[in-house]
């Protein structure tokens, strides 16, 4: 079901603050794994040369793509989602909270908020992950690592005000790759179940899917199950195979084009020049990213793994990555070579995984477009500009908001980024400038500058929104309450 959300807005405005197991799944495909001895060959993959790009796979130059983001609520998978939200050939259309790390009924209403209130991507359907098994010895990621993150590794979010329906994983890939006009990508980045059980559903969905892009196994290094040893002794699956291995190969064996980037390609250390970039980006979304990695940074002073943020790349500039095109496949038997990614040497070319990458290229792909500099092809020039220039809100504007008084003095034109006017608190004798960071419909972000009290802590939104009557209403959030007034024009 696409998602209905309602208006309204959610922010916390700086004066506010002063004041106050599963059956498994029939019908997994049955494929012919390459002859193993005892111990399986997969930890010294076939060495393939990697070829040119094969013309079956998407050029992501080509307009705009529509994409649905499956994950397990990662840390990574934050930055990852802003990057997708936030790139101007990007169109999200769907979310998918699938099992990873997350216990997904727990996180459904924070990463709602975050997709809704905090990224405002307010077309973008989301659904929740089924909790079906396709691998009768499935497995789960270390509890330790769950309670960190249902509660959104520790991030504040705003309170969530829009309303919107949840779908059903499965059923929302499907419904959205039967109605997109142009062929979608999907991106995995936790157990493969809800993408495969959606090939389940419905196989002729694979003709307009223009490739799964995921995150996951390992080729030609060791596995990252020791992240946790108490968990496993296999040294050679990484985690969003291993928890569901049937999965993962029925997803591989499906027919579906299939760009893999595994733990090969995602080799990155993120450091503390990194670290100190994204904190420089002023925008309210990238601030999680940028809170996220000063804590990791804390904690591992000398870098730490994005396998996310890497793979998200690999949708809009695939060019940054080494790939081998060949047959993949996945050890499903139970034990210590459970769920190790294997090329299969037979030349096939609708599968590729990436053996290496441009981690300098991606990087600074990665902050261009958290700072909103790129610009799709598909917008002219004069289009852009318009939708920086905003009409109608002049004049003086006054109401009550809780108990005290406020005033706003706007001009008759304003662009996006530039100082529009003014506002007054008599109460608390404070005053300060309005400038207008986003534009959606009739609802227009703004922040709250040069105040003449300085500048309040805890501050997130503050929105303004012409109503049907004339009037013009005022909303704000603290982290337990919304303010909200109506204001009238002079």
């Amino acid at each position: 079901m696409r998602c209905s959300v309602k208006y309204f807005v959610s922010t916390a405005f700086a004066l506010i603050l002063l004041v106050g197991c599963a059956p498994a799944i029939d019908g997994t495909p049955t494929t012919t794994m390459p002859a193993m001895s005892d111990t399986p060959q997969a930890a010294s993959s076939p060495t393939v040369t990697p070829q040119p790009a094969v013309s079956t796979f998407p050029d992501p130059a080509e307009g705009k793509i529509p994409v649905i983001f499956s994950h397990g609520g990662a840390p990574c998978d934050i930055g990852a989602a802003i990057y997708l939200s936030k790139h101007p050939n990007v169109d999200l259309i769907g979310m998918v909270l699938s099992r990873g790390e997350v216990h997904t009924e727990i996180a459904l209403d924070q990463w709602g908020t975050f997709l809704y209130d905090v990224l405002h991507s307010r077309d973008t359907a989301i659904a929740l992950g089924t909790d079906e098994r396709m691998d009768s010895h499935s497995h789960e990621f270390p509890e330790s690592w769950r309670g960190a993150a249902d509660n959104f590794w520790g991030l504040a979010l705003p309170q969530a005000v829009y309303e919107y329906d949840v779908a059903a994983g499965p059923e929302l890939i499907v419904e959205l790759v039967k109605r997109s006009p142009d062929k979608v990508t999907i991106v995995a980045m936790a157990s493969m179940i809800d993408v495969a059980r959606a090939l389940q559903i419905d196989p002729g969905i694979i003709d307009n899917i223009a490739h799964v892009v995921i995150m996951g196994g390992a080729f030609r290094v060791p596995g990252n199950l020791s992240d946790d040893p108490t968990i496993t002794d296999n040294q050679v699956a990484e985690w969003n195979m291993w928890i569901d291995a049937e999965a993962a190969r029925y997803l591989f064996n499906s027919g579906v084009r299939l760009s893999i980037v595994p733990l090969d390609a995602t080799q990155y250390l993120v450091q503390p020049d990194d670290v100190d970039v994204v904190n420089a980006i002023d925008d309210t979304a990238v601030r999680y990213t940028a809170r996220n990695w000063s804590d990791q940074i804390g904690m591992n002073p000398g870098g730490f793994l994005i396998w996310d943020d890497i793979t998200i790349v690999a949708v809009t500039n695939p060019e940054f990555f080494d790939w081998a095109y060949d047959g993949v496949d996945v050890i499903v038997e139970e034990g210590e070579h459970q769920g190790q990614t294997i090329a299969l040497d037979n030349g096939a070319t609708h599968a590729r995984y990436a053996t290496g990458a441009d981690y300098e290229a991606i990087m600074n792909q990665i902050f261009t477009t958290f700072r909103g500099e790129t610009q799709s092809e598909d917008v002219s020039p004069d289009d852009a500009l318009e939708d920086t220039i905003i009409k109608g809100l002049g004049g003086t504007w006054e109401g009550f908001a809780g108990v005290f008084h406020i005033t706003f003095v706007l001009d008759p034109v304003c662009e996006l980024n530039a100082k529009c006017g003014t506002f007054e608190i008599p109460e608390f004798s404070l005053t300060g400038d309005i400038t207008f960071v986003d534009i959606d419909g009739d609802i227009y972000e703004f922040k709250a500058t040069n105040l003449s009290s300085g500048e309040p802590s805890g501050a997130l939104y503050e929105y303004l929104q012409i109503l049907e009557d004339g009037t013009l209403r005022y909303v704000t959030t603290g982290p337990d309450s919304v303010n909200e007034a109506v204001l009238t024009r002079e």
